[in-house]
């Protein structure tokens, strides 16, 4: 038997076969555009992606194939008919162009009371404000809309014709009550939605029903979003494991029996795929993007090898060069929709390797910054696992261990954790794994870098220097920026 696994990510949708062994036996890739129709706006075609899954999904199909499990980006928008067809373009996790309408939610929800009930504050990128964004300037789109979906809800939606999502990925949209694990009617009161307008919540791991067209016959799992599946296929399904993505955007997470938040730092807990657990998660917007921003607009031409190798050409620390990672606002460590990127204490003494290595130290520095809160906030950690494309470099990754002081263990195929992590929860939900803790037997670890103590004064000095620029900067970010909806 087989199972076959989307990953609908940001920038590439990934295809994958696995075993029922766990083991990937072919995979296809596609690129995936994302749209900027203005400052601040971020937008993706529904339709190509359930086109490209269709396409993508032809090599894969043989009567052995019995499972289609669908994870990917969270934090999306797709307002559809009731004949689940799109009515706009979605409003993907980057559109910032909600902030006034998060501003109007807290002024009719206070601060702690929407905190005490979702667990989240509403950034303008929030679902709960997107929502309430169509309402004030989309009235048409929003008085059509039957059901808003995230984007997997809307993929195995037209494939199944069920409209379901699971609790982690209704969670974070800022429309469920973290305590009831279920939609607050209060918050839906504020924006001016009923719950039979948003998509049943059903367990990740159950069926969401019977595939049609293309993926006729497959039982379609439910799923979750790609942070919430990561750790599966980041083989940190334990309490108190942690795995650290490290792709377009990043993330640093680790399951917990109690709910736990770090209001200073932006970390929450979300309701776990796993029933009755935690998820304690420190999210960054903008992680590998950065590299991909630097060599599109300003080393056009460059490779990915070529950026490494002449990084490892400059010295710990870039020379005194910092890089800011925040390109398109933050959630974590900072939560702050305004704080943007830059380079600070160029002179003309450096040169473009300084440069080049301090994008890597940036993103380091501020996943220090995020694994920080986790460990403020009681968890002990000595290991981390560490998956996603950026983890494909050993330079990055012994940066990582450099900066944080921390043993990594880099995932084998890292690029597909999350791919993986699908393809084993349909296993579980078909029957083929015995219990979600038994999915970590089917990861394997590639390579541990460890940290270098030659290292760490440099590093500790250059993270105080890193934290102190946005502390010095924030203000400016907001003076340039508010209003922008970047």
């Amino acid at each position: 038997m087989k199972v076959l696994s989307f990953d609908i990510g940001t920038s590439k949708i990934k295809a994958g076969l696995y075993t029922e062994e766990g083991e990937k036996v072919d995979e296809s890739i596609r690129d995936s555009e994302i749209i900027f129709p203005g400052s601040g706006l971020a937008e993706q075609d529904p339709h190509l992606w359930l086109k490209n899954m269709e396409e993508m999904s032809i090599k894969f199909m043989d009567t052995d194939v019995k499972g289609l499990g669908i994870t990917g980006q969270m934090i999306g928008l797709v307002p559809v008919d009731r004949n689940l067809e799109p009515l706009s373009n979605a409003i993907i996790w980057l559109d910032s162009r909600a902030s006034r309408e998060a501003e109007e939610i807290l002024e009719r929800i206070p601060l702690m009371d929407f905190l005490e009930i979702t667990g989240g504050i509403p950034s303008g990128k929030d679902v709960v404000a997107k929502i309430l964004w169509l309402k004030n300037n989309r009235r048409e789109i929003f008085e059509r809309t039957a059901y808003f979906l995230d984007v997997k809800d809307f993929l195995i939606s037209r494939i199944t014709g069920n409209v379901y999502t699971d609790i982690s990925t209704a969670s974070v949209r800022g429309l469920v009550d973290k305590n009831k694990r279920e939609y607050s009617t209060e918050i839906l009161d504020v924006i001016g939605i009923t719950a039979d307008r948003l998509p049943e919540i059903m367990d990740a791991s159950e069926i969401a029903g019977t595939g049609r067209g293309k993926f006729s016959g497959l039982e379609v799992v439910n799923g979750s979003g790609d942070a919430f599946i990561t750790p599966f296929g980041a083989g940190a399904v334990r309490d108190g494991s942690v795995h650290y993505y490290l792709g377009t955007s990043a993330w640093a997470s680790t399951h917990t029996q109690d709910y736990l938040i770090n209001e200073e730092r932006g970390i929450g807990s979300v309701p776990s795929v796993i029933p009755g657990k935690w998820l304690f998660i420190s999210e960054s917007e903008t992680a590998g993007k950065c590299l991909d921003w630097f060599m599109d607009n300003l080393s056009p031409g460059t490779d990915y090898d070529t950026i490494e190798k002449h990084a490892k050409e400059s010295p710990p620390g870039s020379r005194g060069i910092i890089f800011l990672p925040w390109l398109y606002g933050e959630r974590s460590p900072i939560l702050d929709v305004y704080a943007r990127g830059g380079f600070i204490n160029l002179s003309l003494s450096h040169n473009f390797r300084d440069v080049y290595r301090s994008i890597f130290e940036g993103v380091a520095m501020n996943a220090r910054w995020m694994i920080s809160g986790l460990m403020d906030s009681g968890i002990s950690i000595e290991v981390i696992n560490a998956v996603g494309g950026g983890s494909k470099s050993d330079l990055w990754m012994q940066i990582l261990s450099d900066v944080t002081g921390l043993r990594i263990n880099r995932i084998e195929d890292p690029q597909n954790a999350t791919l993986r992590g699908i393809a084993l929860l349909s296993l579980l939900s078909l029957g083929r794994i015995g219990s979600h803790i038994e999915t970590e037997k089917y990861v394997r670890v590639n390579r541990q870098f460890e940290p270098r103590e030659d290292t760490r004064e440099i590093y500790d000095a250059l993270f105080e220097n890193f934290r102190g620029s946005y502390e010095a900067l924030k203000g400016i970010f907001e003076s340039l920026n508010y209003g922008r909806g970047e």
